[in-house]
């Protein structure tokens, strides 16, 4: 999540101003996704140019109702923040979520639900907060938005296809995979040992519940969660056969908290795993694929 500025604008300005910079954005990625190629993981790079007329055609359409649908999702996700019902919450969420599936909103006020974003991205906050005391109501919203019809699930500088982020989050939600601390300074030959070997039973094992992780290009920000079962194929299919050889990536950083490792064949790097430090414990953070043919 994003932190609030210290002059924030008004949300009706913050809102023009990112439904043009969401624009600006597919349009970008089109391109990226043209030069990268196809890949199944990155299920956000479909039909980015239609997406981006149809976004244009939705913000520039009849201001009276774009307005009013703007401001009606906008004062709902603020009742969700202020909220303290879970079924409250969940209720509002359902009720507004189909309509308001193209509205960027503006959370200004410290909740549990992100400071930004398109209004049923909503869902993930809500789950995590569910899962707290009640997890079926958090499978139950989740499962819910995954029916809705698909929309752009914003994270930040990327645009991701919802259908795939939110079935990543459920799949994360369902794992009964018990998670396993590794600690960097004692555990880490261990892990090392794993990956060189190419055991990645350790993997789902890193990750508290409802984490996902992200599978994109290295030294870019093109990429989104994926559901660790694919993931799992995905990094078993790449480091497949005797000439791809394991090496760990030392960081120039000595205080850097994470582990970096590169599986590589003498001509090309084929597949990059990040690791990062949550609550003192390494977990799985990305998979960057330099290739991403499928």
């Amino acid at each position: 999540m994003s932190t609030n500025e210290q002059n924030p604008q008004q949300p009706e300005q913050k809102q023009n101003k990112k439904r043009q910079y969401l624009i600006a954005v597919i349009a970008t990625l089109a391109v990226s996704a043209v030069a990268a190629g196809s890949y199944y993981a990155l299920s956000f790079a479909k039909e980015l140019e239609e997406k981006a007329n149809e976004s244009q055609e939705q913000f520039v359409g009849d201001p009276e109702v774009s307005s009013q649908l703007l401001t009606e999702c906008q004062k709902s996700a603020e009742r969700i923040a202020d909220s303290q019902s879970l079924d409250q919450i969940i209720t509002e969420y359902k009720r507004y979520a189909d309509n308001c599936r193209s509205v960027y909103v503006v959370v200004e006020k410290e909740s549990f639900v992100r400071n930004e974003g398109m209004y049923p991205d909503l869902v993930v906050d809500i789950a995590f907060l569910a899962a707290k005391t009640d997890k079926s109501k958090a499978m139950d919203v989740l499962n819910f938005a995954k029916g809705l019809e698909p929309w752009e699930y914003y994270m930040g500088p990327v645009i991701c296809e919802s259908r795939g982020v939110v079935e990543a989050y459920i799949e994360a939600f369902q794992s009964t995979t018990e998670r396993r601390c590794l600690k960097k300074t004692e555990d880490s030959a261990q892990l090392i040992a794993a990956l060189k070997s190419k055991n990645f039973s350790l993997l789902p094992q890193t990750l508290k519940e409802g984490e996902v992780v992200w599978v994109g290009l290295p030294d870019s920000e093109v990429g989104c969660p994926e559901k660790m079962s694919d993931i799992m194929n995905l990094v078993t299919r790449l480091t497949s056969g005797s000439d791809v050889e394991f090496e760990e990536n030392q960081s120039e950083n000595a205080e850097s908290s994470g582990l970096t490792f590169i599986y590589k064949t003498k001509s090309d790097d084929k597949m990059i795993l990040e690791f990062s430090e949550s609550d003192s414990c390494l977990q799985l953070g990305a998979v960057l694929v330099p290739d991403l043919q499928p």
